[in-house]
This record gives structure tokens, sequence and C-alpha cells, in this order.
């Protein structure tokens, strides 16, 4: 994989001898990689006390970090409990710093798993579990490059101290990484980090896809209030607002004593094949039930939100047999009409530009109002990043007045967007293709990443989606005892590649090096 004709004698040697390190370490990465996974990392304010914001599980992640990269002869700091920092090293007449960004806390576990989420195997190479490449597998990458490095290059006798011909490859920045804690929830992590701190000279955001991305949708949490009637004020599904919702239920009237076998006969037959009708598990009643497709909000091709199959399949069942009152039926249609589509279609918020493609939303939440009147649902918009986030809300909330709802909070972030030319973004760049020996450009996604908190920040890896090498084939293979529809980053049965890892670990390398000589070119 590293045969370009772009690589320098010194860049060949250092992935050369890169490579043979990985290999001898594949088995420890893999290990590591199965015993952060089984940490519950779910940041969880609620269970807030000083020195972990984000709650007992998340400190516990950061303290087997600590304990890691103490192993690897690097040292750490606890900022606060926001916020974990590994050093490379220390050096004052440097350049300032490098910082590799990723995060440990996880989605919740969500439903639909095959495996365990927190009970991680390894088969084949590949890894299962809950936070495995989200983020996981990247987080432990950086932490693996900065221990090769420590080795190779520090290992010896300080920087100083070596002749150049015993140092190789040098950096001219100090390097460390910066894990955070909120990443999934709030950003806030290293909202905390940059107000307190200050920001690296340069942030690598190692939480994003190859081959480089430089531009994310806006991105808006909006919780609402709808009023509605005693069937959807029950509506209790979905866990986190950033993932698609892939299963869930709702108890019918006990009125209804029976579904019409044709029911579902206007629906579309992907919808049909997704509901069903249950008994109760006490016995006594009907559940409606939808079998959807999790997955990432972001990134919603091939999902299917249970809530919306739910709201779908009661306004049929209520077109053949009436059994919503008006409140209920005037609440089922808000929903359908605003939300059934993940691109916005039939909303007024829909729209598609050039710089990052096409607006998402997810219905992520829907759980019954506090007030018992209504149900109060979370909706998680990726907004294009030439649209406009404050035309976004006001078109929502005079369709939700309309109903008798309303936007009860808002987290707003701005898109973030690097010109393709920027030279910082180009050597990052350079570094996949020469690894890879191939010519691909950068990328725009919905995905929103600690980059939109740190000040001139670049995203970089270490997902492969669908990229192909210089042979066509995939990078990234999603391993065959993975069901259909199950695997994404926030779905059931999340999956990482240790090859992906040691692939990304090789651009990483190559990238930082390529990235110092930048800066430093920059400072003269």
């Amino acid at each position: 994989m590293t045969t370009h004709t772009n690589l320098s004698a010194e860049e060949r040697s250092a992935l050369d001898e890169a490579t043979t390190w990985f290999d001898r370490h594949r088995g420890e990465f893999s290990q590591d990689l199965l015993d952060w996974v089984s940490i519950p990392s779910v940041s969880d304010t609620r269970q807030a006390r000083e020195g972990e914001p984000y709650g007992p599980q998340v400190a516990r992640m950061f303290r087997a970090a600590t304990q890691r990269a103490s192993d690897f002869g690097l040292n750490s700091t606890d900022r606060e409990g926001h916020a974990l920092e590994v050093w490379l090293g220390d050096d004052g007449s440097k350049l300032g710093d490098i910082a590799l960004v990723s995060h440990l806390d996880v989605v919740p576990a969500g439903q639909g798993w095959t495996f365990e989420p927190f009970k991680p195997v390894e088969r084949a190479g590949y890894v299962i579990g809950r936070g495995s490449s989200d983020n996981k597998l990247g987080a432990l990458t950086d932490l693996y490059l900065l221990r090769f490095l420590n080795e190779r290059f520090l290992g010896k006798r300080p920087l100083s101290e070596q002749p150049l011909s015993e140092r190789g490859t040098h950096l001219r920045h100090n390097l460390h990484i910066i894990y955070g804690g909120a990443e999934e929830t709030t950003l806030d992590d290293l909202r905390y980090y940059v107000a307190h701190y200050g920001a690296p000279r340069q942030a690598v955001v190692t939480d994003s896809p190859f081959p480089a991305n430089n531009a994310q949708k806006g991105h808006l949490v909006l919780d609402i209030h709808l009023p509605a009637g005693p069937v959807l004020s029950t509506l209790d599904v979905g866990g986190a607002s950033n993932a698609v919702p892939g299963h869930g239920t709702i108890a019918l009237p006990a009125s209804l004593a029976a579904v019409p076998g044709n029911a579902f006969d206007d629906l579309d037959a992907e919808t049909r094949g997704r509901l069903s009708i249950l008994t109760a598990t006490d016995g006594k009643g009907l559940v409606l039930e939808a079998e959807g497709v999790a997955g990432h909000a972001a990134f919603p091709d091939g999902t299917s939100n249970a809530i919306i199959l739910l709201v779908r399949g009661l306004l049929a069942i209520d077109r053949h047999t009436p059994f919503l009152d008006d409140r209920d039926r005037a609440a089922a249609e808000t929903i359908v009409a605003l939300f059934r589509s993940p691109y916005a279609e039939g909303s007024p918020i829909a729209f598609c530009d050039e710089e990052s493609g096409r607006t998402t939303q997810n219905l992520g939440i829907a759980h019954p109002s506090g007030t018992g009147d209504g149900v109060d649902l979370t909706v998680d918009i990726r907004y294009a990043a030439t649209q406009h986030g404050p035309d976004i809300e006001r078109a929502l909330t005079e369709r939700l007045q309309a109903a008798g709802g309303s936007i009860t909070y808002t987290d707003r972030s701005d898109p973030f967007f690097v010109p393709k030319d920027d030279p910082r973004l180009q050597a990052l760049l350079s570094a996949y293709n020469d690894v890879i020996g191939v010519h691909e450009e950068p990328n725009a996604m919905g995905g929103g990443t600690h980059a939109r908190v740190i000040p001139g920040a670049l995203n970089f890896g270490p997902g492969f989606g669908g990229l192909t090498d210089a042979n066509g084939e995939r990078i990234s293979r999603k391993p065959d005892f993975i069901e259909d529809g199950k695997g994404s980053a926030h779905g059931a049965d999340e999956w990482a590649s240790i090859d992906d890892a040691k692939a990304a670990f090789l651009i990483y390398l190559l990238g930082v090096l390529r990235l110092d000589a930048v800066l430093d070119a920059d400072n003269e």
C-alpha cells in the first residue's frame, strides 16, 4: 500500500518501519480496543459530580486511557473531567502544538443488537460493540501513533541530543492528543477546554471520513412539544437525537379489539413489511410494533425510523377503523408531514447546495410529555452549509404553532468550512493519497465534530466509508456475519476493523509529518 512515487525515501522508510511495528503490536491493539469498548462511556450530566462532569462512566474511560498512556511511557493530564490530554513530549523550543482530537464518549446502546453492545467480541479481525468505530478505534489509533513515535524517535534520548542521522523523521511541533468526553451530546467538553486552556496551534480531528473533510453542515437539535391525545401521549421510542431509532412499540387502546388485516394496504410495501400487530405481553390488548433500521442521523441512507413507522401505522389503522381522537390525529399528521423524510422532503426546510449536499433531519426521540398532555420530540437537523439556521427554526416554529406545538429548546452549531486549497488540508490529503495510491478530493459531510468548537481545526479520518484503493477494491469491508441493516456507527452491531486501524495508523503518521513541515514553513 506504500508504493506511491510521491513518497520520499525518508517517508518510505518511516512507513515501512511503522508497518512492521503495527503488525508486531496488532494483538495488543485489538485487546486494548476490546477493553475500551467494554466501558459504557455514555455521557450523562445527570450523574455529574466534581471532576466527573459527564458522569462516572466517562471518568472511568478517561482513567483507562490514562493507564494505557502511562504503560506506553506517555504523560497525561485530566482537564477537570472535560478532556484528557496525552503528550508525546514537551520541548519549549518547538513551534507550538499539533493536537490529535478524538472522543471517548459513545451514544447509548439502543435496541436491535445481535451481539452484546458492551461485551465486545473480536471475530475475524473485527471488534463488535458500541463505540468500536465511533470513535474508540480512532482514539486508540491516535494513542498507538504517539506510542510508536515515542519508542522510535524519543525513546533513545532527547531529540536535541540525537544526531540528525539517528533522528530519522522528527517533529518541530509538540504532538499530543486531546480526548473529549461529550462529543456525542453537546461538544461542551472541547468548548470548556478551549475556553480554559486555549486552542492548539493546529488541531486535527480524527473523528471524520477520509480522505479529508473540509465542510460540515450546520447542526440544530430541537426539543419540541406537540399536544396529543391519549394514544400519541404514550409514544416512548428512541434514546439519542443523533441516532435513527430502529425499533419501537406503542400500545393500542383497549377499545380497539382487532385490527383489520388490510389496515396497512395503502402503505408502501417497505413500510408494511416493518409493521406488526402483536398481543401485549400481559395478554391484554394489542401492540403496534415497528422494526426499522437504526443508524447515524447524519448518514440516513438505508435507515428506517421506527417512530415514523409507528405513526404512519397508527394513521393507516385509523383510516380503516377510526380510533384516534382529533388531538391524536392532528399530532400524528403533523409528525408525518414534517419528519417522514430524512431529507426533509415535504417539509419547509428541504435544501441542497453544492458545497455540502442535502439537509437531513432525524426524529430521534419521542417521549410522553411530563404534563401528560402530549408528546415531546427531539429532532436532529444537519443543514446545508449555505442554508441559514434561523430560517429553519422560523419555518418549523410556524408549522408547529399551527398545530398547537412549540420548540422548547434549541442547540445550535454553525457550519464548518475549510477551502479545498488550504495548504494544511492539502498536506493531510496528500498523505492519504500517497499511502493508498489514489487521487481523492476532500469531502463534505453532515456529521459534526469537535472542529466546530476549535478554531482552525482540520478533520482527517479514520473512516473509509466506500473509498477504494488503487485497484478499485473497497478499503473497508463490512464483515459477512453482520446482518444487513446493521453495523453502522450509531446502529446495532457497530463494528470496527483492525485492518482499517492499521491503514489509518500509517496515514496519520505521514499526515502528521507533512503537516508538521507545512506549519514549520508557515512559521518562517
